[in-house]
Order: C-alpha cells, then structure tokens, then sequence
C-alpha cells in the first residue's frame, strides 16, 4: 500500500516530471501547459508544508501527555 501511494502522488509525479529526458514526456501530459518554474514553486511548497508537518509530529506527542504539577 505504501509504494502504491508513492508512486500514484502528485508531488512524486512531479519529481519524476523533472527528472525524465525531455523526449520522453508525452505532449498530451498536463504539466506541460504550466511553466517550469511555477512547477517548482509549488513543489518547494508541498515539500515544505511535509517537512513542517513531520517536524511537529517529531517535537509534539500525540495524544497529549497531561503533565502533573505540584
């Protein structure tokens, strides 16, 4: 299930997108009306926004631990 996701997500599509000979994409691919560079900056986002969210899960336990002062 998990390679299934990968493989099938919009920002690995992307990341392929970038990384395939020229010749090989087909003309009919969507990404191919939008510039190069708005591609990019959407990705420099995605990744970001991933990063950012993995960072909390890292530093913020879940479910929240009550603390006992006193």
């Amino acid at each position: 299930m998990g390679t299934d996701a990968l493989l099938s997500s919009g920002v690995t599509e992307k990341i392929f997108y970038f990384l395939r000979d020229k010749r090989s994409i087909e003309p009919s691919n969507p990404l191919n009306k939008v510039r190069k560079s708005r591609i990019l900056l959407f990705l420099l986002v995605e990744l970001l926004g991933f990063g950012a969210t993995f960072a909390v899960t890292q530093v913020c336990p879940f479910p929240p631990i009550e603390r006992e002062y006193g």
